[in-house]
């Protein structure tokens, strides 16, 4: 019989615990893992500029931070993750059909009405 291990997780997204089971074989059961993340522990260190960074017409520095670091384990629970997948897929049929999002909103425009629903869809404002 292989041996399992249940854990308790917290979603980052939504901030709910839930239960995975997790095997000797290292597979997991329940929500998703994306591997251990590095934070940053407050009044360690700070952010010491390092470099620049130009990607089209995106520019910035690059920042390190010098103090100390916590790692942490990044779960989301399965509503969360399937809800990006389909808000991605949603986002991708309103650019296909109707183009991408205009800077300024005009009521009468039905490319802005479409990602006026998409902003809505994502903010938990579905009518």
């Amino acid at each position: 019989m292989k041996k399992k291990k249940r854990l308790k997780r917290k979603c980052l997204i939504c901030g709910k615990y839930f239960h995975t089971t997790v095997y000797e074989n290292r597979k997991y059961s329940n929500g998703h893992y994306f591997g251990k993340i590095p934070a940053p522990i407050k009044g360690t260190g700070e952010w010491k500029k390092v470099g620049t960074f130009k990607f089209g017409k995106l520019k910035g520095n690059t920042v390190k931070w010098t103090g100390k670091e916590k790692k942490f384990e990044y779960w989301e629970c399965n509503l969360c993750y399937e809800e990006a997948g389909h808000r991605s897929w949603l986002e991708d049929k309103i650019t296909k059909f109707y183009g991408k999002k205009c800077p300024d909103f005009e009521p009468g425009c039905i490319v802005c009405r479409a990602w006026e629903f998409y902003d809505d869809i994502k903010n938990g404002n579905e009518k």
